[in-house]
């Protein structure tokens, strides 16, 4: 037998063995010591069940009989069973034939049957009565009451059984279920012995339940109803009060453990019966139930506890909100996949409208003719000069050499004439000056041709990123959200015991495993880091502020703390410039880029002064926005270098770039121009080669992208060229890196810059920078500035 059906014979068994006990209790359940009606009711409300009728329906007869008082009770309840067996062998019948038609659901037929045969049943006692006017009245009351205890355990059957007891229950739904509870407490009293009160101990242990699985006012009803029940077999309301008092106590001490509640259980109950003697008798044995059903509320299994917990209806929950977010990311999932499609599709477009330049031996035939037509076509001497088809190859391919050195160099002169051409020509001045008329268009529509086609080829990039982006965002989003309100209950709990008051609370899980809390809090309480902590202990694993934002009510913010990345980053930095001057060349920056994602840069602009910071700066804010964008290594270099050829700066940029994956430590140096940069590790170093032409140079660049993986402790070192100009070379900047005992960043950075003033006579022979960052294992913040970090901020040497 496999597991499932394992699980699903215990639920078969556990579901009839409740109702047997149901039955037997109900046996019991007494108005006055005379009326009973309640076990045959029950059992006429089970019809609608899916059970084994021929054994519930035995069953109240074999239990009728410990109660009956005479043969006329006994003929009754034979009577009253045989009519249940009839009404569970015809009532499917008619509802197969009858069931699909509009009149049997509109007037509910099948409840009809029902009611119809339990009038039927009850005939037998009052025949039996009918020349006893107190028998007669006991059976007419029997009658009445059975009725409605008929129609409240369909009710309640209905609420719980086939609606599964997660939609909200309708009022009368909720009366009905009351008046259940107040009849099995009256039966549970019938079943009172005097070493061991029964109703005591199911009493206390329904109260522990239901304060920790129901509201607040949902548990002081039950055990109102508990105690009403037995007030009315014993004829004393003083268990409604002493029953809610212990309901009373059970909620005003529910938190995220149990324990507080039992013991309020526990204590009061005491108090009640030895201080205020509020139970006749009680003694030792009024204990005994007590401590059982406060043992039995706190081993009861975690898992049972969520089959039987009712708190949470399916429309709780924030359903409707989980359901249209859902959907939501599912509609942008499809939306964004298309997109990144028509993106892909543009980009092949605008790649084929790239002409790409026209070959130089071309470019001069075509204007050798153009200039043969000019100036030879007036010239008295063409036919002379032609009369032979050697004469006129002989000037074609002398006009061809002139515009051939004119394209290369931009102008022609005198010097550059064939000397032959020299001999018999009499217009050269014409000649050199439409030949250099004719060059000097030639290069001028050959600059807006580089600067179109540049622009296509950066569109192509561009949207060649946002197709990549597109197909990204779609990923993340493809996936759907899991919400855990359980865990969202316990923050709550748990921020409540730290001093935090959560007004709301809303968490959200991925397939992955990893969370994303949302915390509505006073601004007060936004900066705590009990947040943090509290979050990270219940996640079980560390948690990170991701943000912290305004709500929409006034004095309150939402803190969202997401999964913290596994390691972290401190980061130094050092600059000096050239001769001391105020401007410094080089620009630098540290960037957090996504939660797990953070960027070290530095970009040396070309000279020094304001004109180098200023292309520097441009470069870098380039580079800054891409990535925050999310566009991939690649495409944001070869994209910021077509910008810069578009628009003309004068000034070029070596840029180098430091990626850091905060998830598993891998790191990703992008150089553009850039010099050698550095890794530092425990017992070695790791030196990190140059990259190409620096930006803005030439129209095909392709980045020096090189991936390394850092360790706890290990240093990633970028610098400008000013720095390793002030070593003799990269090996004795590798070896003072190396040999340095610098135990932070910005340590390390230091000395990196005062070696190099020490190395020049304390005068920079250019300007200096020098970036440093170390991956840590543990740190409170995943981004760690160091003081000095903004742009035009040096340190004094």
């Amino acid at each position: 037998m496999t597991k499932a059906q394992r699980l699903k014979w215990l639920k078969i068994i556990s579901f009839n063995a409740g109702l047997a006990m149901a039955l037997l209790v109900l046996t019991f359940a007494k108005v006055d010591n005379r009326v009973a009606p309640f076990a045959v009711a029950f059992l006429f409300a089970c019809v609608i069940l899916r059970v084994n009728k021929v054994g519930i329906g035995l069953c109240v007869f074999l239990f009728s009989l410990f109660v009956v008082d005479g043969r006329q009770d006994i003929i009754a309840s034979i009577v009253a069973v045989a009519t249940f067996f009839m009404l569970a062998w015809c009532l499917p019948i008619l509802k197969q034939k009858y069931g699909a038609r509009k009149v049997w659901r509109k007037y509910k037929l099948e409840y009809a049957v029902i009611f119809f045969l339990y009038m039927a049943s009850n005939i037998a006692g009052i025949f039996f009565a009918w020349g006893d006017l107190l028998g007669l009245y006991s059976a007419g009351v029997n009658f009445a009451i059975g009725t409605v205890f008929l129609a409240s355990c369909l009710m309640f059957f209905n609420a719980t059984g086939t609606r599964g007891g997660r939609i909200p229950w309708t009022p009368d739904q909720r009366i009905c279920a009351g008046v259940f509870i107040v009849v099995l407490s009256l039966g549970l009293m019938g079943l009172r012995y005097d070493y061991f009160n029964l109703h005591k101990f199911v009493s206390v242990f329904v109260i522990l339940i239901a304060a920790s699985m129901l509201d607040s006012r949902t548990a002081m009803v039950v055990a109102a109803c508990l105690g009403l029940g037995a007030s009315l077999q014993s004829l004393d309301l003083i268990y409604v009060s002493t029953y809610t008092l212990l309901a009373m106590a059970a909620v005003s001490f529910k938190c995220s453990t149990k324990y507080l509640s039992i013991i309020a259980v526990m204590v009061t109950d005491v108090v009640l019966g030895f201080y205020f003697r509020a139970y006749y008798g009680y003694g030792v044995f009024d204990v005994l139930p007590l401590a059982l059903a406060c043992l039995g509320a706190l081993v009861l299994p975690r898992a049972v506890s969520k089959y039987f917990d009712f708190s949470k209806s399916i429309l709780s929950g924030y359903l409707v909100s989980k359901n249209t977010i859902n959907k939501n990311r599912a509609g942008v999932y499809r939306r964004l996949d298309n997109l990144g499609s028509v993106f892909n599709e543009m980009q092949n477009i605008y790649k084929n409208l790239v002409t790409g330049s026209v070959p130089r031996e071309e470019s001069a035939k075509m204007l050798a003719r153009r200039l043969c037509d000019n100036v030879c076509s007036s010239c008295e001497h063409r036919p002379k000069c032609k009369r032979d088809a050697n004469a006129a190859k002989d000037i074609d391919d002398g006009f061809e050499k002139l515009c051939f050195i004119g394209l290369g160099r931009g102008n022609v002169n005198f010097m550059d004439i064939t000397p032959d051409m020299s001999l018999k020509c009499t217009k050269l001045n014409a000649v050199l000056n439409s030949a250099n008329s004719y060059v000097s268009q030639i290069q001028t529509q050959e600059t807006s041709r580089m600067k179109t086609d540049a622009g296509k080829v950066l569109m192509a990039g561009l949207l060649s990123g946002l197709h990549r982006l597109c197909k990204n965002f779609a990923v993340e989003l493809g996936s759907e959200v899991v919400f855990d309100i359980e865990k969202g209950a316990e923050i709550k709990d748990a921020l409540l015991g730290a001093g935090i008051v959560a007004s709301d609370v809303l968490i959200t899980k991925n397939r992955d495993g990893e969370y994303n809390v949302s915390v509505l809090v006073p601004r007060a309480e936004a900066q705590n880091l009990a947040i943090e902590r509290v979050i990270s202990k219940i996640a079980g694993h560390r948690m990170a502020v991701d943000t912290i934002d305004d709500a929409e009510t006034a004095g309150f913010s939402i803190v969202t703390v997401k999964t913290a990345p596994k390691y972290g980053l401190t980061f130094g930095i050092a600059q000096v410039s050239k001769d001391f001057n105020p401007q410094n060349g080089d620009a630098f920056s540290f960037l957090k880029i996504t939660s797990d994602k953070t960027m070290m840069s530095v970009c040396d602009g070309m000279g020094t002064g304001e004109k180098a910071r200023r292309a520097s700066v441009l470069a870098l804010s380039l580079v800054e926005n891409f990535y925050k964008a999310g566009f991939p290594n690649e495409i944001i270099v070869e994209s910021v270098n077509q910008l810069l050829i578009i628009t003309g700066q004068e000034g070029f940029s070596a840029v180098d770039i430091a990626v850091f994956s905060l998830s598993d430590g891998e790191v990703n140096f992008i150089k553009v121009g850039g010099v050698e940069g550095f890794i530092k590790r425990a017992r070695e170093i790791e030196v990190i080669e140059a990259g190409s032409l620096p930006l803005g140079i030439v129209e095909e660049m392709v980045p020096k992208i090189t991936r390394a993986h850092l360790h706890p402790g290990d240093y990633a070192v970028i610098c400008s060229d000013g720095v390793l100009d002030s070593f003799s070379d990269r090996v004795a900047l590798a070896n003072f890196i190396n040999n340095s005992s610098a135990k932070t960043p910005q340590k390390l950075a230091d000395e990196i810059v005062s070696e190099c003033l020490k190395r020049t006579d304390k005068i920079a022979i250019d300007d200096c920078t020098v970036a440093v960052a170390r991956l840590d294992s543990t740190v409170d913040k995943s981004f760690v500035l160091p003081y000095n970090a903004s742009y035009g901020k040096e340190k004094s040497y």
